[in-house]
C-alpha cells in the first residue's frame, strides 16, 4: 500500500515537472520572428501546394516539402489569407515531435515494461535544434530516423512482421524523399536487417523492408512525372539542382573538406580552457573505478550528472558542443561501468553514425558541430533511454534525473539562443496581423513585417507570378501570389558572394515563362540595386521596369513588373 502511494506521488511529481517544461516550451514557441530559414521552409511548402513539383518545376535540393502540403491545405481552408501561418507550423512541429515520442514510448514499453519511458522519450521534444520550431528536412529526418531505430530495436526475432517492416521501409522512403542522400543509409539498414535477423526471417524482413521503400519510391516518382512533366524537364531540374550555388558552396570532398568539416571543429572543441573539465571528469571516473570500494556506482553517477550540469550552464553559445560533450561523457561513463552498449544497442549507434556522415557530407555548413546540434534530439533521447534501461536497477532515479537535466538543458538552449532575432527579453511586441500573427518580436521588427505585408498585398495581385531575386523568402507568403522560382531560398546565393544569374535564367528557359513581378531588398545584399556585377540586372533591364520602391524600417524594397 505504501509503495503504491509512493509510486503515485512520484508520478505526480514527474507530471508537474514535465507539465511546467511544456508550459515553457509553448511560451518559447511564440517568441521571435525569423525572416530567412524558418519562413523559407513554409514558403517551400506553399510552393509545392501551388502546384510545383520536386525535380520538375521545383529545383529545391530538399525535396520533401511535398510531404507537408496536406498540412498547408488544411491551414489554407481555415485561413485563406494565410494569417498566422508561421505560428500554425510551429504548433504542428510540437504536435509532430510529441506524437513520435508517444509512439516511441509505447513501442519501448511493450519490450521493456519501464514505466518512465514516456518522460524519457519526450526529452527529444524539449531540445529544439537551433531553436527553429519547424518540421523541416532536418527535424523530420531526425525524428523519423529515431523512430526507425526504435522499431528495429524492438523487432520480434520470432516473427516475420510483414506490415511492420513494410512500415519501416515506408518511413525510410519518406526520409529519402526529404533527404535524398539518405538512400545510402537505407541500403546500409537493409544489410543490417539481414545480418541481424539472419537466423530468424532475415531474408523475409529484408524483403518487406525493401518492398516498403520501393513502393514509396514508385508512388513518389509516379506523382512527380504525372503532375510535373516529362523526362526532359526532370533532367533539367536534376541538372539545375546539382549545379546550383548550394552544391558549389559545398565544394569537392577532398582533404581540405575533411580538415574544415571534422578536424578544425573537433580541435577547437578539445583544445580550449573547457577541455580541463574533461580531464577532471576522466580522472575522477578512473579513481572511482579503481580505488573507491563503497558507493562506487553512486559516486560515478554523481560525477556524470555534474558533467551534464556544467555543460548545460557553460556551453550555450555553441550547442553542438553540448550535444557532443553529453554523448562523449556518457560513453566514457559507460566504459568505466564496463557496459558493452554497442552490442546491445547497435541499431541506435548505426543510425547515429549514418546521420552524422550524411549530414556532414550533404550540408554546405562544413562543420560537424552543426551536425551534432541538428541530431541533438536523438542524442538526448539515447542518453536518457540508456541511462534508464542500463542503470536504473542499481541507481533507482538515475535515468529520470538524466532525462530531467537534458530536458531542462534543451529549454535553456531555446531561451538563450534566438535564431536571427533579438534575445527573448527584447521580444515584447505581438504581431497583430499577417503571416506572423501571434508571434512576439521587437517593436522594430513588428513594424517591418506588418508594413512589408501591407505593401506587398497592395502592389501585387494574387493572380500574378512572382520571383525574389535576393534572399527574401517571406515575400512568397506575404503577397499570396503564385510563384515562378526554382526555390524559395536564395536561388542565386547572392548573399554568399555569387554574382551569376544562374540558375534563375536557366529555370525560366526550362519553364518557358518568366515571372510577372520581380522582388528584391537590400536586407542581405546592400549593394544589389543597379550594380552591374550582379548578372541578373541585364535581364531585369531588358524585360522589366521598376514600378515601386520604398524603405521600411531601414530596408529598401524594389518591385519590377514585366514590360
Amino acid at each position: 500500500m505504501l509503495s503504491e502511494k509512493y509510486h503515485k506521488l512520484r508520478m505526480l511529481c514527474l507530471m508537474i515537472i514535465y507539465s511546467s517544461f511544456l508550459v515553457f516550451l509553448l511560451h518559447r514557441l511564440v517568441l521571435s520572428v525569423e525572416l530567412t530559414d524558418e519562413i523559407h521552409g513554409i514558403a517551400s511548402i506553399y510552393n509545392i501546394y501551388l502546384g510545383n513539383v520536386p525535380f520538375m518545376t521545383s529545383w529545391d535540393y530538399h525535396t520533401g516539402w511535398c510531404l507537408l502540403t496536406p498540412l498547408f491545405r488544411l491551414f489554407h481552408k481555415v485561413s485563406p489569407n494565410l494569417e498566422g501561418c508561421v505560428l500554425f507550423f510551429r504548433c504542428t512541429y510540437i504536435i509532430f515531435a510529441f506524437l513520435v515520442s508517444v509512439i516511441i514510448a509505447w513501442l519501448l514499453y511493450r519490450k521493456t515494461l519501464h514505466k518512465n519511458l514516456f518522460f524519457l522519450a519526450t526529452t527529444s521534444v524539449f531540445y529544439v535544434s537551433a531553436s527553429i520550431f519547424q518540421i523541416n528536412y532536418n527535424s523530420f529526418t531526425v525524428f523519423v530516423m529515431l523512430l526507425v531505430a526504435v522499431m528495429l530495436y524492438v523487432s520480434d526475432q520470432e516473427k516475420q512482421e510483414r506490415l511492420y517492416y513494410i512500415s519501416i521501409g515506408i518511413l525510410m522512403g519518406m526520409v529519402c524523399i526529404t533527404y535524398p542522400t539518405f538512400m545510402i543509409g537505407s541500403v546500409v539498414l537493409a544489410i543490417f536487417i539481414y545480418t541481424e535477423h539472419k537466423k530468424h526471417f532475415g531474408k523475409e524482413k529484408t524483403f518487406y523492408y525493401c518492398l516498403g521503400g520501393i513502393l514509396t519510391a514508385i508512388i513518389f516518382m509516379g506523382w512527380i512525372f504525372r503532375a510535373g512533366g516529362g523526362i526532359s524537364l526532370f533532367w533539367d531540374g536534376l541538372n539545375g539542382m546539382l549545379s546550383s550555388p548550394h552544391e558549389k558552396t559545398k565544394g569537392a570532398v577532398n582533404w581540405s573538406f575533411f580538415i574544415q568539416t571534422f578536424y578544425r571543429p573537433m580541435k577547437a572543441y578539445f583544445f580550449r580552457a573547457y577541455s580541463g573539465v574533461w580531464i577532471v571528469f576522466v580522472i575522477l571516473e578512473w579513481m572511482i573505478s579503481n580505488y573507491v570500494k563503497t558507493g562506487k556506482k553512486l559516486w560515478s553517477r554523481f560525477i556524470f550528472l555534474a558533467l551534464l550540469m556544467i555543460q548545460m550552464l557553460s556551453e550555450q553559445k555553441n550547442y553542438g558542443s553540448v550535444v557532443l560533450g553529453n554523448f562523449i561523457g556518457f560513453m566514457i561513463f559507460a566504459a568505466f561501468e564496463r557496459n558493452k552498449l554497442w552490442k546491445k544497442y547497435k541499431v541506435f549507434f548505426i543510425i547515429f553514425i549514418l546521420s552524422i556522415l550524411t549530414y556532414s557530407f550533404t550540408s554546405d555548413n562544413k562543420n560537424i558541430m552543426v551536425v551534432f546540434e541538428t541530431i541533438g534530439p536523438s542524442v538526448f533521447f539515447l542518453i536518457s533511454f540508456l541511462s534508464e534501461i542500463e542503470y536504473s536497477k542499481s541507481s533507482r532515479f538515475f535515468g529520470i534525473i538524466v532525462a530531467i537535466l537534458l530536458s531542462f538543458s534543451g529549454l535553456i538552449h531555446s531561451y538563450t539562443y534566438v535564431y536571427r532575432d533579438e534575445p527573448v527579453t527584447q521580444l515584447t511586441e505581438r504581431v497583430e496581423y499577417g503571416i506572423y500573427k501571434g508571434l512576439y518580436t521587437t517593436p522594430e521588427r513588428k513594424r517591418f513585417v506588418e508594413e512589408m505585408e501591407n505593401v506587398l498585398t497592395d502592389y501585387i495581385m494574387p493572380s500574378e507570378k512572382i520571383c525574389a531575386v535576393t534572399r527574401v523568402p517571406m515575400v512568397y507568403l506575404m503577397s499570396k501570389a503564385k510563384t515562378c522560382v526554382p526555390q524559395t531560398w536564395d536561388a542565386q546565393f547572392l548573399a554568399r558572394g555569387y554574382t551569376s544569374s544562374s540558375p534563375l535564367l536557366e529555370y525560366f528557359q526550362a519553364m518557358g515563362e518568366i515571372p510577372d513581378i520581380l522582388i528584391a531588398t537590400d536586407m542581405d545584399v546592400p549593394d544589389f540595386y543597379n550594380n552591374s556585377k550582379y548578372e541578373i540586372h541585364e535581364f531585369i533591364e531588358e524585360k522589366y521596369e521598376l514600378y515601386y520602391t520604398c524603405e521600411i524600417e531601414g530596408v529598401c524594397l524594389y518591385l519590377w513588373r514585366r514590360i
